[in-house]
């Protein structure tokens, strides 16, 4: 839908784009002349969200969405029915305390009402008192609050009374909420923004201190929590110390390893003097024997034998990576043991050595020798009893490294602890609530604007604007062919004329032609001259006989017909009717024509003129038909009908036959061949579905018989579109 033809729709109803609105406007202005006069008083807070005025406990930047959020906390909070609550008591409590002070006078609802009536108003008071100390609400289902509940209702004190009277909102991109009251009288509007504001930072000083009262303690209890933790974590390592002998563990593990160390060494050299004892002991043993007079092996082999066992100690020395000091001792006594056999070998056993001295000091070695191995083996057992206890210092290493671990991490927590404890203690110090009132609520001295004029436009305006939006949204949604131009992108044949709607219910289409120009209507007018351009297009064409048809009934097959017709006769053409929509006789009993067509075509020797009925225009004859449920080549024979249209040609210029309804009947496919053209019928009311899809498809295969289409009942604003 282009914009020319938005336009032309909106100015086609213009009446009703005008008198919709002007009578909503009308409307609006008389519901209006009842408003009461209402006074406005407004008080401010102070929040202090956006702006930093009180101690920082913390390190915490402005945050623009925290900000946010508190308004809207806040402003939920004034709204609620706990603060709202509070202003209702305080309202009804001075209503009630200085009657001729009172606000609002429920006299005339009292009166009629003996549920009021007999609501004792110094128990109410008293109640409220009470609900106001103790910042709580009433409850619908306690009588006595019931009570004061139905009283607060009659004085129009309760919350959801109060709710459409108070607005409280942000004031833009500020730091401060703006609280506004309606009401019928101006110091009701002050007292009422100013006591709200009053019970709100009560409250929300209660609600702040509770709330830091609460962490203070929850904090305490976790200091407590966090400090008997610790203390036992410190219990449990120092059981574990003392059941196992371990006050200074690092101390005694140090202390153990040096004695250790220390032992070894004495191992070491224990051994090494109890080898030398052993090889003194065999030496002796060999000059006790010389002496003796025993033969020992040749001194120089014993040489060459232990020469060749140093050098094979020496080689596995080496290969060992000359660290095994064990090995080296072997091949240190091994060297001592060949200094001495050599200096044997350079000398002559003397003969006078004492064989009691050699003995005795054989003893003395023995007794050496005994005493060395008793001392290396009680320095073996003690390094054992050591190296076993040094075994069982590791499980005891880790037992202590977890318990200490465990007691670190509760003295960490303790910490934390202590520190949310002492911030929470900081922040109950310096809790005092940042909003305060900074502007108080006055009486106004004027009522506010009743915006009457304002509303009564408003109301015009969008009346105005919702009726434009219904119009086009019809105009969108009506898919009927409407006018000359949707028929020409909707149907696909020629269009050969259009016909305005016109009213013949008080006259008829032969009427219209003999009434005089200037006495008739511009409608009239309209239509006698489109059916003079049809006239003129049908004279143009070579043709004498034509069908008029359309795809759906009640298109106005018969009033085209009838219309075309006188149109014709006033060229002084002679025209003739033939009736055959057997489904729908219309044009037979419109001109009250004798039912003859049947009898005229089924019987032989039938006088044609005694079927031929006259009409009032004396150009203008007809032949009726009977009807019914039946086709044209069900009752007759093809040639008889056009033996009677030829016959007839001859007396007749024009001779107009009647089709039934394409989409339902056969009739007219069945009279199509015996006619020169087919004028087809359309509604300007009408839409095109798929069934007159189906019809139009077989329109177009009439070829030339196809003379087109009469858009027929177009309404007069449509005419030229």
């Amino acid at each position: 839908m282009d914009l020319l033809t938005i336009f032309q729709t909106l100015y086609k109803r213009r009446l009703l784009l005008i008198g919709i609105p002007l009578l909503a406007a009308i409307a609006a202005f008389f519901f209006t002349s009842g408003y009461k006069k209402t006074y406005k008083s407004t008080a401010q807070l102070a929040t202090g969200f956006t702006i930093s005025e009180e101690v920082k406990i913390t390190d915490e930047r402005f945050n623009l969405y925290e900000a946010d959020v508190k308004f809207e906390n806040l402003i939920e909070t004034i709204n609620s029915p706990r603060v709202l609550s509070l202003l209702s008591y305080r309202l009804l409590i001075h209503d009630l305390t200085s009657p001729n002070l009172a606000f609002r006078d429920i006299q005339e609802k009292v009166s009629e009402s003996p549920e009021l009536m007999a609501i004792n108003r110094d128990s109410v008071r008293h109640l409220l008192t009470n609900r106001l100390d103790s910042m709580n609400i009433l409850v619908s289902y306690v009588d006595k609050d019931r009570e004061a509940i139905n009283l607060l209702e009659a004085y129009e004190y309760d919350v959801e009374s109060l709710k459409e009277s108070v607005n409280v909102s942000r004031i833009n991109r500020t730091d401060y909420v703006s609280v506004i009251s309606y009401s019928e009288d101006p110091y009701l509007s002050s007292f009422m923004v100013n006591i709200l504001c009053e019970e709100f930072l009560r409250y929300n000083s209660s609600i702040n201190s509770s709330r830091s009262n609460e962490y203070v303690r929850v904090f305490s209890q976790l200091v407590a929590q966090k400090k008997k933790e610790l203390d036992d974590k410190a219990e449990q390592l120092r059981l574990y110390k003392s059941s196992n002998s371990l006050l200074n563990f690092s101390a005694e593990t140090e202390s153990k390893i040096s004695q250790i160390t220390e032992l070894e060494l004495k191992r070491e050299d224990e051994r090494r003097n109890l080898r030398s004892i052993t090889l003194n002991l065999t030496d002796i043993n060999d000059k006790i024997t010389k002496v003796q007079g025993a033969e020992s092996s040749s001194v120089n082999t014993d040489i060459v034998e232990l020469r060749k066992k140093i050098s094979l100690l020496n080689q596995q020395y080496i290969a060992g990576g000359s660290n095994n000091s064990e090995l080296a001792n072997t091949i240190q006594e091994a060297r001592t043991t060949l200094r001495n056999l050599m200096a044997r070998a350079n000398q002559t056993p003397s003969a006078s050595e004492d064989l009691d001295y050699l003995l005795n000091k054989k003893n003395e070695l023995e007794i050496e020798k005994k005493l060395s191995e008793q001392n290396l083996s009680a320095i073996e057992n003690k390094l054992f009893q050591l190296n076993r206890n040094a075994g069982g210092y590791a499980s005891q290493e880790a037992q202590i490294s977890a318990l200490e671990r465990d007691l670190n991490l509760a003295s960490e927590e303790y910490k934390n602890a202590q520190e949310k404890y002492n911030k929470s203690l900081d922040i109950a110090l310096a809790s005092g609530s940042s909003i305060r009132q900074i502007l108080v609520g006055q009486p106004a001295s004027d009522p506010e604007p009743s915006k009457r004029l304002i509303i009564t436009g408003l109301s015009g305006v969008s009346s105005f604007l919702l009726c434009i939006l219904i119009v086009i949204l019809l105009e969108y949604v009506d898919v009927s062919i409407k006018s000359s131009s949707n028929f020409t992108s909707l149907i696909p044949i020629k269009l050969v004329g259009s016909l305005n709607h016109v009213n013949l219910k008080k006259s008829t289409v032969f009427n219209l032609f003999k009434i005089p120009r200037e006495k008739l209507d511009s409608k009239s007018n309209l239509f006698r001259e489109s059916l003079r351009k049809l006239r003129f297009e049908l004279e143009k064409l070579d043709h004498q006989v034509y069908l008029i048809t359309s795809t759906k009934q009640k298109e106005g097959k018969t009033t085209v017909l009838s219309a075309l017709g006188m149109a014709l006769s006033f060229s002084g053409s002679r025209i003739l009717f033939i009736d055959m929509n057997f489904s729908n006789n219309s044009l037979t009993r419109e001109f009250k024509a004798s039912p003859s067509l049947e009898y005229l075509l089924t019987k032989k020797n039938v006088d044609i003129n005694s079927s031929i009925s006259k009409t009032e225009v004396p150009e203008i004859d007809i032949i009726g038909c009977q009807g019914g449920n039946y086709s044209p080549i069900e009752i007759f024979k093809p040639e008889r009908l056009q033996c009677l249209i030829n016959s007839l040609k001859e007396r007749y210029d024009y001779i107009f036959l009647e089709g039934a309804a394409l989409n339902f009947y056969s009739d007219s496919r069945e009279l199509s061949q015996y006619v020169q053209g087919v004028i087809t019928v359309f509604s300007a009311n009408s839409t095109i579905k798929q069934t007159d899809k189906e019809s139009i498809a077989f329109i177009k295969t009439l070829d030339c018989k196809n003379i087109g289409g009469v858009l027929n009942n177009v309404e007069v604003e449509n005419m030229d579109t």
